[in-house]
């Protein structure tokens, strides 16, 4: 079970974009990609190998999640645990991601490590 990643599409391409595309190669392309997650206390998101986890928040409907990605880097799943306030909270949290809130609900994003 993965969640998929959206990506928002450019208003406008900068004209310096083409050769900032044409300098850097795929290797070390980066973006912010965002991933919708679930509403679930346990769940593996897919995203490029290495991404770096920036911030969370509630969009829309939506809690959404954000990460710095190498797009050419090959896939693998990272796990997210989302506990409610007053909820037990798992040892294998690793790290904090943020607070979404979506009235009258708290939750609490984290990373945690496999296992």
């Amino acid at each position: 079970m993965g969640v998929r990643a959206f990506v928002s599409t450019p208003r406008a391409e900068n004209p310096y974009e083409s050769m900032l595309r044409n300098a850097t190669s795929e290797e070390n392309s980066r973006a912010i990609w965002k991933f919708a997650l679930e509403l679930a206390d346990y769940q593996q998101v897919e995203m490029p190998e290495g991404a770096e986890i920036i911030s969370v928040a509630v969009q829309g409907e939506l809690v959404c999640l954000w990460a710095i990605v190498n797009p050419a880097r090959p896939a693998e799943y990272r796990g997210i645990q989302i506990v409610g306030t007053g909820n037990p909270i798992p040892a294998n949290l690793q790290r904090f991601i943020g607070t979404v809130q979506i009235p009258p609900f708290v939750w609490h994003v984290f990373e945690v490590t496999p296992g």
